[in-house]
């Protein structure tokens, strides 16, 4: 069965689900914070399912241990809510517990007779202690910026972003206690915050990327056959998302940058010049042998303009050069004068002929 289709007591007999909980690892923690930012519609399903897991561990540093007595009248007022019109006669049995549950007891009497009413009612008991520590939900931010616009920010560790135009950044309000999970789309440069404890994960559509702290490009646009992740500084680790969990690694020095094909699933890895690969966040437009077909999109994004080519011959044709702080009529008359190429601009509007 797919976790898409759990139910609260599916989630209470998964293994995987209940490990994670009570002891969270890296893998773990990555798996169910990327499940659950694709699926939120099951955050509070969640949230209650690790409250009421949670719950019944009653650790010492956490939770204080309801008593017998506490637990029977838990017991009562779920009984009592599911089964008030029936006989008095039919009132359920309380067996005495011989020390502290065990979690295959718990367990069977969370599957059997509590479901979604259970962490409700124990909620209302017991939420005034370390409540903050039981929220399951998520709450994400989103960046995101239109075409022609970009930003500076900062996610809640200090970690500074640098987002491109047509991108968007999405990460939790608050990080987790052992990771630190983004999720990209576009292209951004990291800054990232030093925790040897909490790694950082940057999740895009084809890559992921881990890292302790460092500096960094990584560049996926939908419309980019090949994905490109440039390291300044520190170390990183790619992985392919096609793969299964954290495997098929490649790792990133210093002045290195990864080239992924998105279609063919291949790598390739080579040095680069920093002040043409990170050429946007300074601020500056630069294309060496760039064919026009891969220059329109990138002035598109830039300028904040839709282009219409109307001759095939120019978007076979290559392109070299540098602007800095450049209008988008300067810009195309230079590239017009080398490619013999003439221009219209209405508005938000361009016309190449």
């Amino acid at each position: 069965m797919k976790y898409t289709d759990y139910t609260l007591e599916d989630f209470l007999q998964d293994e995987y689900f209940v490990q994670w909980v009570k002891k969270p690892g890296e893998e773990a923690e990555f798996f169910w914070q990327s499940w659950l930012a694709n699926h939120p519609e099951k955050a509070k399903l969640l949230a209650q399912a690790k409250e009421i897991i949670l719950r019944m561990e009653f650790p010492e540093k956490t939770v204080v241990q309801p008593s017998e007595e506490e637990i029977t009248a838990v017991f009562n007022n779920i009984l009592a809510q599911n089964y008030s019109g029936r006989q008095a006669s039919k009132a359920p049995v309380h067996r005495r517990l011989n020390g502290q549950p065990s979690w295959n007891n718990w367990l069977k009497i969370a599957a059997v007779f509590l479901l979604p009413v259970f962490g409700v009612l124990l909620w209302r008991n017991y939420s005034q202690q370390n409540s903050n520590e039981l929220q399951g939900a998520v709450e994400w931010v989103i960046k995101e910026n239109p075409i022609g616009q970009k930003s500076e920010f900062k996610l809640p560790d200090g970690s500074k972003i640098h987002l491109n135009a047509a991108s968007k950044l999405r990460f939790p309000k608050q990080f987790s206690d052992t990771l630190r999970l983004v999720y990209l789309e576009g292209e951004a440069f990291f800054e990232v915050e030093k925790e040897v404890d909490r790694p950082f994960i940057v999740q895009a559509k084809s890559l992921c990327t881990k890292v302790l702290g460092t500096s960094f490009n990584i560049r996926d646009y939908p419309e980019d056959g090949v994905k490109k992740i440039a390291l300044l500084t520190g170390k990183v680790e790619v992985y392919n998302n096609a793969n299964t969990g954290l495997e098929s690694k490649e790792v990133l020095r210093p002045k290195e940058m990864l080239h992924y094909d998105s279609q063919k699933h291949a790598y390739t890895k080579h040095s680069f010049d920093p002040g043409k690969v990170l050429a946007w966040h300074y601020g500056r437009l630069f294309f060496e042998k760039e064919s026009f077909d891969k220059v329109i999109p990138e002035l598109e994004r830039w300028y904040g303009v839709q282009i219409h080519c109307e001759s095939p011959q120019i978007l076979q044709g290559k392109f070299t050069g540098e602007f800095t702080n450049q209008s988008l009529e300067v810009v195309l008359k230079v590239m017009g004068g080398t490619s013999n190429f003439h221009f219209d601009i209405t508005g938000k509007s361009v016309r190449i002929y």
